[in-house]
């Protein structure tokens, strides 16, 4: 039967086949609650490849397996039904949280594996240690913590230090704009301006969660960062293909001063249009109006 074949090629993690197997078994009703598990099932598990194997690629399955679980717009008549699906969407959507900006699953996480998962490296079990953090985890915050205060310090962030929450917003936008223009040509300068985004956006959501001055209806920037982390996953590991303009690199080092005498008095190229935004806000943040004017004359 055509539902044993796209069964036993996931379990033979033939990840593609499996999928192609799923479209000819359920051709005719693919939005079918059968159907949609199915398609849940080999997303999710398919993710869990990339997630237990500590590479990067999860995320566009994860993705897949909550739009599987949930279509937008149907409602699960079975309470049965809702809860065996909500129950799987918190288990992907836990797994996605735990993902870091490069797309690699966050050290110390309790992301579990679909039921039927068959990893070559089953995840090692959990034991809770209440008495201290592990090492690891320590670690990790702790060169998060170097990071964030390093990238504080930045001429083009400490300006922004402490403009608001909503400027933080403005400025994760920003530089995620900028991290979809530089995607094509430059995967290795849009991952540097997709930590920005992150960076800005996390100071958002530290806002929001604090409640001060962010108000509950607004958005808690949850979406925003993982819409970030989609996109890092989606650039891979590609390298560059072309040199990096040197204004460019000197923006995403978060020299501003360096930018703009890297211009060289001509003006940057259309294509880097987020960039030069981002450049000219930087200015005006600085008390540099002459400089943001040249950079963006009609704003």
């Amino acid at each position: 039967m055509a539902s044993t074949d796209w069964a036993t090629l996931l379990d033979q993690g033939e990840f593609p086949a499996a999928l192609e197997a799923w479209r000819a078994c359920f051709d005719a009703d693919v939005d079918s609650l059968e159907a949609t598990w199915a398609r849940a099932e080999i997303e999710e598990r398919w993710g869990d490849f990339f997630f237990f194997g500590r590479e990067p690629g999860a995320s566009p399955h994860f993705h897949a397996a909550l739009e599987a679980l949930v279509p937008p717009g149907v409602m699960f008549t079975s309470l049965e039904e809702n809860d065996r699906r909500m129950e799987a969407h918190g288990r992907v959507m836990n797994k996605l949280y735990a993902l870091d900006g490069s797309g690699l699953p966050r050290a110390g996480n309790d992301g579990a594996p679909h039921p039927n998962a068959r990893l070559a490296v089953p995840p090692p079990l959990r034991v809770t240690l209440p008495e201290a953090p592990v090492v690891a985890e320590r670690r990790e915050a702790v060169s998060r913590a170097r990071e964030t205060r390093i990238q504080q310090e930045l001429p083009a962030a400490a300006l922004f230090r402490d403009a608001g929450h909503w400027q933080h917003h403005l400025l994760g936008q920003m530089w995620s704009d900028a991290g979809g223009a530089l995607g094509p040509l430059l995967p290795d300068e849009a991952r540097r301006a997709y930590s920005w985004s992150l960076y800005w956006f996390g100071l958002y959501n530290a806002a929001w969660s604090a409640n001060l001055p962010a108000s509950r209806w607004d958005s808690d920037g949850g979406q925003e960062l993982l819409e970030v982390q989609q996109a890092l996953s989606v650039l891979g590991m590609r390298a560059s293909e072309t040199v990096c303009p040197e204004w460019i690199d000197a923006l995403l080092d978060g020299g501003w001063e360096e930018a703009l005498a890297a211009l060289h008095g001509q003006a940057p190229l259309e294509h880097f249009l987020p960039l030069t935004k981002l450049l000219a806000t930087v200015c005006r943040a600085a008390g540099a109006e002459e400089a943001a004017q040249f950079l963006m004359p009609n704003s």
